[in-house]
């Protein structure tokens, strides 16, 4: 896995102080958590405008690794984790997953709960990340900002960010065999502890795929 460490910065930009207070620079600081490779990216300067070779850094960051293949990220899905790091008073995270090709995320369906279809990841319109010390009130500012899909996965300590249709999940641990399986996708509910074994991975599973065959019927599937 190569390692790499990427440093961008903006260059000079003049504006007045009044608008330097009220529109800071947006600069992501970011580890990998399975590489450790890390990126100190300014992605948008205190005029609102989005730099292109930070970019494209960062995308190339987000890539999906086990193909090393990249896609241009969606700079809303960008400025969603900087606001979610400054709400939680953290200027860095480490990022757990970024871009999916179709490849990689069937093959992470077929071997992780909760991963869609049609993934928001593989738009790079998603991101999973860890933040050191202060993941659940990541997770809790995030919902509260109400920008898109915020998953939160307490057992794994991560938050799922994407900046599709607003909406929101926790999962994690085993699930009850008495527990109606729509419960599973209502937030605040299925939040369980344990590891699963075969037998509810398999059934998990296939109610996973009942219930989006279902909802994408009604035309109410989100994907995350």
């Amino acid at each position: 896995m190569r390692r790499r460490t990427f440093l961008i910065a903006v260059g000079a930009t003049i504006v007045t102080p009044a608008l330097a207070a009220t529109r800071p620079e947006r600069r992501l600081r970011l580890i990998h958590g399975e590489s450790g490779e890390t990126i100190d990216a300014v992605f948008r300067d205190q005029e609102g405008c989005v730099n292109d070779e930070s970019l494209i850094a960062l995308s190339e960051f987000l890539r999906d690794r086990h193909v090393e293949e990249s896609k241009t990220y969606e700079p809303a899905v960008l400025d969603f984790l900087w606001e979610v790091l400054g709400q939680v008073d953290r200027d860095r995270a480490t990022v757990l997953s970024g871009y999916r090709t179709h490849e990689t995320n069937e093959k992470l369906r077929h071997t992780k709960i909760g991963v869609a279809e049609g993934s928001q990841h593989l738009f790079g319109r998603a991101i999973d990340v860890y933040v050191e010390g202060r993941i659940d009130k990541a997770a809790k500012a995030a919902r509260a900002m109400r920008r898109g899909g915020v998953g939160w996965y307490p057992q794994s300590k991560f938050v799922h960010l994407d900046v599709g249709p607003v909406r929101d999940w926790t999962m994690g641990g085993v699930l009850p065999a008495n527990l109606g399986f729509k419960n599973l996708l209502a937030p605040g509910v299925n939040e369980f502890k344990g590891p699963f074994n075969k037998q509810q991975r398999m059934e998990i599973g296939h109610a996973l795929a009942k219930v989006q065959y279902q909802q994408r019927m009604r035309g109410l599937f989100y994907n995350k």
